[in-house]
């Protein structure tokens, strides 16, 4: 088993309008470099990231925002996306955010050998999307337990590095044809996608009190059969499945930041405190006193700001200005 690399550390930095970047990076022995995000804008928000050399896979859930590399418009998040870039040079990416929004992002690098056992020619590119596709439940659950990981100290660095295999393995599958012919198969009309990935965002902004199958339906001009459809092919759950996860994960950055006690985080949400309760155990394995407990080390920034610029050996949210 690989030793402890580093401990992880939330780091936060603040973006001109008000919004946030709060992130942590963990690196394993073997090469592998896992980074996590949250982005929280208020207002339109534009910054820069740079990356290192090789392969960054990238894993972006939330809505409203844009990512371009070079000149090519690369990402255009609607609900859950992944891509893999190939570099052969450190380079930057461009992103773009809209007002009132919420992201969490997941970064995996990796040594380019590994992919090159799979697709030798993107070797030649300078610059290269591999590949982006939605991602299915399995790889969303993935992502789910690494942001939502309740460990600390050493015991949080082993579980991200265990995860960062996983999240690897998991790639390597998702570039292979036949993952990619399923995907090519089971694709959504653009259109259809743009009317779920509204429902999603009506879902988001009434956690408290959604509207319900038929009315959602009905506001973004689909049939309720087509979206329940279209939410699973889309999201990789069903609508109800996809609300319980936007109210627990908000429940979530509440108790984790100090802003509600769990009894208000449970209400905000549209659920008994009870109720509130046993499911974020399921969900999260831990309480959410435990989580509320938890917030000066998981929250605390650092007071040193050539301490929030990591250099080109770490992913980096870096803001442009």
């Amino acid at each position: 088993m690989d030793s402890p690399a580093s401990h992880p550390a939330f780091r936060t930095q603040p973006l001109q309008g008000g919004g946030s970047l709060r992130y942590e990076h963990v690196e394993s022995a073997n090469g592998l470099k896992l980074s996590i995000g949250l982005i929280e804008t208020h207002v339109e928000e534009h910054w820069s990231s740079e990356t290192c050399a090789g392969i960054c896979a990238g894993f972006l859930v939330g809505s409203g925002i844009s990512f371009s590399l070079g000149q090519q418009q690369v990402i255009d998040c609607s609900g859950a996306r992944s891509f893999v870039v190939h570099a052969q040079q450190p380079w930057q990416a461009r992103h773009q955010v809209t007002r009132n929004s919420r992201v969490q992002a997941v970064f995996l690098q990796f040594p380019t050998q590994l992919l090159h056992a799979l697709q030798p020619d993107l070797l030649h590119a300078s610059l290269a999307m591999v590949h982006d596709w939605v991602p299915d439940h399995r790889l969303m659950g993935m992502l789910e337990q690494i942001v939502s990981c309740p460990f600390q100290g050493v015991a949080r660095t082993l579980y991200m590095q265990g995860k960062s295999l996983e999240l690897l393995a998991t790639v390597i599958d998702s570039l292979s044809e036949k993952s990619r012919k399923q995907r090519r198969d089971n694709a959504l009309p653009r259109p259809e996608v743009e009317r779920l990935q509204q429902a999603y965002e009506l879902l988001q902004s009434h956690l408290d009190k959604p509207p319900g199958l038929e009315e959602l339906a009905r506001q973004v001009g689909m049939c309720s059969s087509r979206l329940t459809a279209g939410f699973r092919r889309q999201f990789g759950q069903s609508v109800t499945e996809c609300l319980q996860d936007l109210r627990l994960a908000q429940a979530y950055q509440d108790l984790q930041s100090g802003r509600l006690s769990s009894s208000q985080a449970a209400y905000r949400i549209g659920y008994s405190p009870a109720y509130f309760s046993t499911l974020f155990k399921r969900k999260y394995a831990c309480s959410p006193r435990d989580v509320a407990r938890a917030k000066p080390s998981l929250c605390q920034p650092l007071a040193d700001r050539e301490k929030q610029t990591a250099d080109c050996e770490r992913f980096s949210f870096e803001a442009s200005c």
